[in-house]
């Protein structure tokens, strides 16, 4: 994806896209870097708890994944792009941003990675390469009729039924060798 010019206040958002499964906070700013911090809560009730550490309250008009994909409808649309986004091309990209952002752990160690989560600039560049993977994932999700959200719920729920707690607790085994 394209990198914009400009700067701004970051604004906090929260997005409930997986009912039962948790809360996903999104910062953005305007100058398009987008930094993804991944809670989850059990409940409502620790939605307090996250907006203190995210740094600021969230507002009522909170995207969701249906109102992120139309502003990026939106900002393709008026760059005349969706002539090169076959879902071929898209898949494509997607998976090169992929590749982008598991290009910054090459050569690390896991400790190392770890140690560079806390560096500011190293945490800017995952939140980039994570942006544009998330992007690519929503217009994907848009161009073949995928309700996002509704999958992803539904893939937690297949995989409880693959992976019972009592089986696979503290076991990397895959579920048909369980």
């Amino acid at each position: 994806m394209g990198h914009g010019k400009g700067a701004g206040l970051s604004h906090h958002r929260l997005i409930t896209g997986l009912p039962g499964a948790g809360l996903c906070i999104i910062t953005w700013t305007p100058c398009r870097r987008f930094t993804f911090k991944f809670r989850f809560a059990s409940s409502t009730a620790n939605v307090s708890g996250l907006r203190a550490q995210s740094g600021g309250s969230m507002p009522a008009d909170t995207p969701t994944c249906k109102s992120l994909t139309g502003q990026l409808l939106e900002f393709r649309d008026a760059r005349d792009w969706r002539q090169f986004h076959s879902l071929k091309n898209l898949m494509l990209s997607l998976n090169l941003e992929a590749a982008e952002l598991l290009e910054l752990a090459q050569w690390k160690s896991d400790d190392q990675l770890e140690t560079a989560i806390s560096d500011p600039d190293f945490k800017a560049r995952m939140a980039e390469e994570c942006a544009d993977v998330f992007l690519y994932l929503l217009l994907i999700a848009e161009r073949a009729g995928i309700d996002l959200p509704a999958a992803a719920a539904a893939k937690i729920e297949r995989n409880a039924i693959k992976y019972p707690v009592e089986k696979s607790r503290g076991n990397s085994v895959k579920y048909n060798n369980l």
